[in-house]
């Protein structure tokens, strides 16, 4: 067998229908896998290996690539791929080295990735479950729409970070999710570039969102506050609290059905903390797996694919503090599933009683223009659709209540980008 080596750069290259095939690949290899086994041995190495060959067999199979096809797009050879897909990953040299690749493509530490296929020397590091969470956020991160993700935050950070820093605006909480992990970024990237606006700074920052908690202390410049501490819990990278994650997970619901007592006594605990510091000028950034707009919906709102990352959701929203939704439009197209998401609940009365915004990056002027209609019917009367400087274009919805709280707090001067 040729064990030519793909070039280390090589993943950065790759088609993104490519990319997205392979280490979605990868993800659901780790999403199936055991990997709090304590002890690794050859068994259990070539159950990994086979359950990956299983994948990859599958996911070409459903497109209808062959092997030859899928070198031929990607630029991997095609030893490769078969080596891969007759289930020699761990402890291959070739293994070895797409981790390699896709650790450099993704800036995620090759650790993340042993860990989670099973293969870390060190089982503590596991232990938590936070390798994994690591490596599914930042694979959203990366990989799942970034240009629409910066899109949106760059234009609502452009138009609104100055106005915010002369605002009656004290508080901000940064939920969990890729996209919000945005608009971190933009908010570091304008406050590094402009030291008037670091200096005035006065906003309170907590987060459970991995990610923006790894930029802000890498910018070493903002405090902010871990709330709820707790461990990275996957595949989204947040942290829920010790009272939430003692709660025995229930399937995904096929129906709306009533938070049980012991439900609601967790989410109370967490929207208390939330009124306490956002009721009154402050301001949520959430994030969502999708969000059903219609109201006549069966299941209204936003989903996720995570049990606690529903009800920490849903603790936002009955606090009706003044929250911001980030999506990318494929998030308001792709519609509900039953057995897969969990519908967050509450969004009628939110959307009609509450402040409520969302904010969306669309891939083209058709795009947003649709989902601007779809918007304004559901809701979010006041509704701008706005091409950005990058060809895609930004959505800007709020509800009434959000409109006259953006009102009220915003000063009109400020909103001037110091990025070109």
């Amino acid at each position: 067998m040729n064990n030519q080596i793909v070039n280390p750069d090589a993943m950065v290259h790759l088609p993104s229908g490519m990319k997205d095939l392979f280490l979605n690949t990868v993800l659901k290899h780790i999403n199936e896998s055991e990997v709090n086994t304590p002890e690794k041995d050859a068994a259990t190495e070539i159950q990994h290996s086979k359950r990956f060959a299983r994948l990859l067999k599958d996911s070409l199979d459903s497109m209808g690539v062959s092997y030859e096809q899928f070198a031929d797009d990607s630029g991997i050879p095609v030893e490769l791929i078969e080596t891969l897909a007759n289930g020699i990953l761990p402890g291959s040299e070739i293994g070895d080295q797409i981790l390699l690749d896709i650790s450099r493509s993704t800036n995620v530490e090759i650790e993340v990735f042993q860990a989670a296929l099973g293969r870390a020397p060190n089982v503590d590091f596991l232990s938590s479950g936070e390798a994994t969470a690591q490596w599914a956020l930042a694979y959203r991160y990366h990989i799942i729409a970034p240009d629409l993700k910066r899109a949106i935050a760059r234009y609502f950070v452009t138009g609104y970070l100055g106005r915010i820093l002369n605002s009656s605006i004290q508080n901000m909480f940064i939920e969990s999710g890729s996209a919000t992990a945005f608009v971190v970024e933009e908010i570091i990237d304008h406050l590094e570039i402009n030291d008037n606006w670091l200096q005035r700074w006065k906003i309170n920052i907590e987060t459970n969102n991995y990610l923006a908690a790894g930029a802000f202390k890498e910018f070493g410049q903002l405090h902010f506050v871990q709330y709820p501490v707790g461990p990275v819990k996957r595949p989204f990278g947040a942290t829920f609290g010790k009272n939430l994650l003692q709660l025995p997970v229930l399937s995904p619901p096929t129906y709306q059905r009533s938070l049980s007592d012991e439900e609601q006594q967790v989410v109370s605990e967490i929207k208390e903390h939330f009124v306490k510091q956002y009721h009154e000028n402050g301001l949520i950034f959430m994030a969502a797996s999708g969000l059903e707009v219609p109201l006549d919906s069966e299941f209204p709102g936003p989903h996720v694919g995570d049990y606690y990352n529903q009800l920490f959701k849903r603790a936002i929203l009955e606090s009706q503090c003044p929250t911001i939704i980030f999506l990318h439009d494929d998030k308001l197209t792709d519609g509900f599933k039953k057995n897969h998401c969990y519908s967050v609940g509450g969004w009628s009365s939110a959307v009609r009683d509450q402040k409520i915004a969302v904010a969306v990056g669309c891939g083209n002027q058709q795009k947003a223009n649709e989902l601007k209609v779809l918007l304004e019917k559901n809701g979010f009367p006041y509704t701008s659709a706005t091409e950005t400087p990058d060809g895609n274009w930004a959505l800007f919805a709020m509800s009434k209540h959000f409109h006259q709280y953006w009102k009220s707090v915003m000063p009109k001067e400020g909103n001037i980008s110091v990025l070109a």
